[in-house]
């Protein structure tokens, strides 16, 4: 399972996904359980700057959203998702008129 976060913006061309962050690898996870995940990838020796960046681009992602006074969006998906294809998603679902409802059932 793969999660993303993101905001949306607008464009003349429609919605596109803004500050799109994979938030993947602390999927279901507690602040505590994800902290020593990242300690013990660094004791073995795993290379955990992905991991440990986490929680730090989280931050960042939430405080743009403060302070441009948007809302959090959450996806989950069953493949890896990019930022294009979910620009695609956002576009599509504008098309179909159902982005309103995608957004709120998204947020977080």
């Amino acid at each position: 399972m793969f999660a993303y976060v993101f905001l949306v913006s607008y464009w003349e061309d429609g919605p596109y996904a803004d500050s799109f962050l994979d938030v993947s690898a602390a999927l279901e996870q507690t602040a505590d359980t994800y902290q020593r995940a990242v300690d013990a990838a660094k004791r073995i020796g795993v290379d955990s700057t992905r991991l440990a960046q986490l929680p730090h681009n989280m931050s960042g992602i939430s405080l743009r959203a403060r302070l441009t006074g948007r809302r959090l969006h959450k996806v989950t998906t069953e493949e890896p998702l990019t930022a294009d294809e979910l620009d695609a998603l956002l576009q599509y679902k504008q098309s179909e008129r159902t982005l309103k409802q995608f957004l709120k059932e998204s947020e977080i």
